[in-house]
């Protein structure tokens, strides 16, 4: 599968701005992404490149439905992936 370092670092980086939770048209509008899928399938192969352990990385649920009839998808990240610490000294020891 072909993945996005930075679309994964973007999406990691605004999750947890967000206390590690955001939905679909949030992501997007932060990142500027057309394909917040994409991204996410980005995120979670990033994960496994740092050593996350946990075998779902990204947890995405059904919200809703917007007025419009449009569905709602929230991202979570594992607590795992909120830590910038537990990240970062993964990230140093792949030498990323």
């Amino acid at each position: 599968m072909h993945w996005s370092v930075p679309a994964a670092r973007r999406v990691l980086r605004f999750l947890r701005s967000r206390g590690g939770s955001a939905t679909t048209k949030e992501i997007a509008e932060d990142s500027g992404s057309m394909a917040v899928h994409s991204d996410v399938a980005s995120l979670r192969c990033y994960a496994r490149e740092l050593g996350v352990e946990d075998p779902d990385p990204v947890r995405c649920s059904y919200q809703g439905r917007t007025a419009n009839g449009r569905s709602i998808y929230r991202y979570r990240l594992c607590p795992e992936l909120r830590s910038p610490v537990v990240r970062q000294l993964r990230f140093e020891a792949c030498g990323k």
